[in-house]
């Protein structure tokens, strides 16, 4: 026969009020068990469990820290918050249609679901309600990031390095919500993995960008047309170059601590959406700009250019650390001579080194 639960839990009794100090009568310990369950009345209950409840009593005195009882209904079920408005947008990008669903929960977050249109399986993720940031995520089989980005966002773009591919990008309004949607595709072989950077500019002309951690940019302005031009560079690659409204170029070997330079133009006004890609391409005088670039070793500054030709600088010469692979970017607009071809106009770029040394490099075009 099995033994009673009192017979199982008495020996354990018996052994605690040997212990120094303790001194408690095992049997007084059974009998006020027994009568305050008589005095409860409570079904189901028996001798071992009221005996168990003393036997906690004592191994608080004893210092022991028995787990704490959550009473039901306590904090032991899950919140449910009961949603109060949606709203979505589509976007199309070269005939294939994405979907962004949000979803108003009512707290401080919002949800987000998103995917192509027509697929099973929508993305989601946590947005914060106030209209703060970008939130996206990857989804199409990876050649495409999906998500949203402020109200009145004027324009969204993505970077991959050039021999990855490019990318077209579409925002639609999300009525009801502080956000905007955003889809961003990816043609050519690469995929979101190789997607460097997204940038984004808001209502207010403020420009953000979101860079993957081993890539980075120095932004500069381009005095004639106030277009922003970045240069980039890729630590994982060694890659670098630049990109303009239009346009993106690359050097034509990574960086590996030699100076380089390069040069990128684009044609003043008439050209709805941003200067046109246009080099190596001639422009009439007067009708185009030019902007040398390069890389120089890292910590360089005072950066000159000796130009021919009768070339000057337009405005300053730029100079910014890229850490992400050592190195100091600088960029100068160019006001050329004769038919505006840009090659062989920078004859020297000096500049002085992190040391307090002078350095020269002569470009070979």
């Amino acid at each position: 026969m099995n033994a009673t639960p009192e017979a199982r839990i008495k020996p354990a009794l018996d052994h605690a009020s040997r212990e120094p100090g303790l001194g408690f009568d095992p049997a007084e310990v059974l009998r006020l068990g027994h009568r305050a369950v008589r005095r409860r009345r409570v079904v189901g209950i028996g001798a071992a469990a009221a005996v168990a409840v003393a036997a906690v009593a004592v191994a608080g005195q004893l210092g022991g820290q028995p787990n704490p009882l959550t009473p039901a209904g306590n904090g032991s079920r899950p919140t449910v918050t009961q949603s109060v408005a949606s709203s979505q947008a589509t976007l199309d990008l070269g005939g294939t249609t994405y979907l962004v669903r949000y979803i108003v929960t009512g707290g401080d977050e919002d949800r987000l679901e998103y995917g192509q249109q027509g697929v099973d399986g929508l993305a989601g993720s946590s947005v914060s309600a106030g209209g703060d940031g970008m939130t996206y995520g990857g989804t199409d089989a990876g050649k495409a990031v999906i998500g949203v980005v402020p109200a009145g966002t004027t324009s969204v773009s993505g970077f991959v390095l050039p021999a990855r591919g490019t990318t077209r990008s579409v925002t639609a309004p999300l009525a009801g919500t502080r956000y905007d949607a955003f889809a961003i595709a990816i043609d050519g072989p690469g995929t979101v993995a190789d997607l460097r950077s997204i940038e984004w500019e808001d209502a207010k002309g403020r420009a953000h960008t979101t860079a993957a951690s081993d890539f980075q940019s120095a932004v500069f302005t381009v005095p004639s047309t106030g277009d922003a031009m970045q240069v980039w560079a890729d630590a994982a690659t060694r890659a670098w170059g630049a990109r303009m409204p239009g346009t993106t170029t690359e050097a034509p070997e990574p960086y590996a601590g030699k100076p380089g330079l390069m040069y990128v133009g684009g044609r003043l006004g008439g050209h709805e959406g941003g200067p046109e890609p246009t080099a190596p391409l001639p422009m009439p005088e007067g009708k185009a700009w030019w902007v040398a670039y390069g890389m120089l070793p890292a910590g360089a500054s005072q950066v000159e250019l000796r130009l021919r030709d009768a070339a000057t600088v337009v405005g300053d010469i730029y100079h910014q650390q890229l850490e992400a692979i050592g190195a100091t970017a600088f960029a100068a607009e160019l006001k050329t001579g004769g038919d505006g071809q840009q090659g062989g106009v920078v004859a020297e770029v000096r500049w002085v080194n992190a040391d307090g040394t002078a350095g020269s490099f002569r470009p070979t075009s």
